[in-house]
């Protein structure tokens, strides 16, 4: 049976390899024009693939590098549609799991090559990549940047490639993080340290109930919400089993707000402020929903948290409004995040604001003033609670609407995958195939993807 690291070889071996074409086919192709080859079944499949697998293999403006975890999936819509647009697409791998058909066909539709770092062959692809190809951003998933050894060829190639890959490290641990934001002004809830407060001491000072955070985690996973010392002391050993990597914080009750924009250095290119809402089934998972809204506090707060942080591209930060009225920050995002792609439908597309950002366009994309009060369901985290708790009609009802709004920008590919993978995940968890863990009030939480 084939290991998993003589799988990554083969893989990274295949990536640069050339689909033979017969050359019957290849005269056919070049005698139709591209909308007869959309409208011809005979050959369409094959024709097809050979010409997106020409156009994957050139980059038009540039490479975006993806360091993504094969079990987070919070790239795949930025990937999608940035393929669309002329930018060339590289998933990079450094957690080794295994890979399900699904993972395998998103390699293949949603990126334009998938290195794994974890084989010497795939460094040596990624070294090749980096020195030859203009390398226009580096989008990095917290998880994976952690499972690269500090001073590893890869994590050097990976700096060379985006200097602020040296630094990137202290955006991800929570705890300093909250510091960071709070020595700027930004509010942030009261939060203790795990190595200097014992439970009993943080439930006086914070009082019940509180949050156990992990310092290092997204998606909500590392989050336990206790009311009493045993349970704080059992969400410690869940989470990590050592109280110096976790961080008592107070919990807040009230509306979650978020703040997205994209920057261009320092200055930002656009800016948004939303009413989110989480799935029922998910309430610390990714938003479902979200409306659009105009909130100068919020903005000020969410700009002020950026410039504290000095990231470009992509910023999202999530808040509550207090019980005095202001907000205080509980997250941020310094990459590409679950509900970005949304608002394109409503008429802000953050993607084109992202790539004025890299310099790949000239033309100042639209800005968010337009989008008052306008509703938008995330996909597919929206799909949620209907997959959970809707009938087979309603659940294809909605899955069929939410792809007639995706399909035109991230493609019917992206949408099949993200779909059957939300299905699959939910269908496992219901047979108990799926490690679930603990939420407040009985509830479960299943490890989720796209953001």
């Amino acid at each position: 049976m084939e290991t998993s690291q003589q799988g990554s070889r083969r893989m990274n071996e295949s990536a640069g390899k050339k689909r033979r074409v017969p050359a019957r086919l290849a005269s056919s192709a070049l005698a139709c024009s591209d909308d007869t080859v959309g409208r011809v079944s005979g050959w369409r499949s094959r024709a097809a693939r050979v010409r997106r697998g020409r156009a994957k293999s050139r980059a038009e403006f540039g490479t975006v590098l993806f360091v993504n975890a094969e079990s987070w999936h919070c790239f795949d819509q930025l990937a999608a549609v940035l393929g669309r647009r002329g930018v060339r697409t590289v998933r990079v791998l450094a957690t080794e799991i295994p890979r399900s058909r699904i993972d395998r066909l998103t390699d293949r539709f949603v990126y334009g090559e998938t290195v794994n770092v974890h084989d010497p062959e795939g460094v040596d692809r990624l070294e090749a990549i980096v020195t030859t190809e203009p390398i226009l951003d580096l989008q990095v998933n917290e998880r994976e940047y952690l499972a690269i050894p500090y001073g590893s060829r890869s994590w050097s190639l990976l700096a060379s490639a985006d200097p602020s890959w040296r630094w990137r490290g202290h955006l991800y641990d929570k705890a300093v993080l909250a510091q960071v934001l709070d020595d700027a002004g930004v509010g942030v809830p009261k939060m203790l340290h795990g190595a200097a407060t014992s439970p009993e001491e943080a439930l006086v000072r914070l009082g019940a109930p509180m949050m156990v955070k992990a310092r290092f985690g997204t998606g909500g996973s590392e989050v336990r919400i206790v009311g009493d010392a045993p349970s704080a002391n059992t969400a410690i050993d869940d989470l990590t089993g050592d109280a110096n990597q976790v961080f008592f914080q107070e919990y807040l009750d009230g509306d979650l707000l978020g703040y997205g924009g994209v920057f261009r250095g320092d200055e930002p290119v656009q800016q948004l402020t939303a009413i989110e809402h989480k799935s029922l089934s998910d309430p610390l998972g990714p938003t479902a929903r979200a409306q659009a809204t105009i909130d100068g506090e919020l903005q000020t707060s969410g700009r002020r948290a950026r410039d504290a942080l000095g990231t470009r591209g992509f910023f999202a930060a999530e808040f509550l409004r207090a019980p005095d009225g202001h907000v205080v920050c509980i997250d941020v995002c310094t990459r590409a995040w679950g509900s970005f792609l949304c608002w394109t439908g409503a008429g802000l597309d953050l993607v084109d604001g992202y790539l004025y950002a890299l310099g790949v366009t000239g033309t100042l994309p639209a800005s968010a003033i337009a989008l008052q009060r306008e509703t938008v369901t995330v996909f597919p985290a929206g799909l949620l609670d209907t997959f959970e708790r809707g009938t087979w009609p309603a659940t294809l009802r909605a899955t069929c609407r939410e792809v007639y709004r995706y399909a035109p920008t991230t493609g019917i590919r992206y949408c099949a995958l993200a779909t059957t993978r939300l299905l699959v995940q939910r269908v496992r968890a219901r047979r108990g195939k799926v490690p679930t863990e603990p939420l407040r009030g009985g509830g479960t939480k299943v490890p989720w993807s796209d953001g």
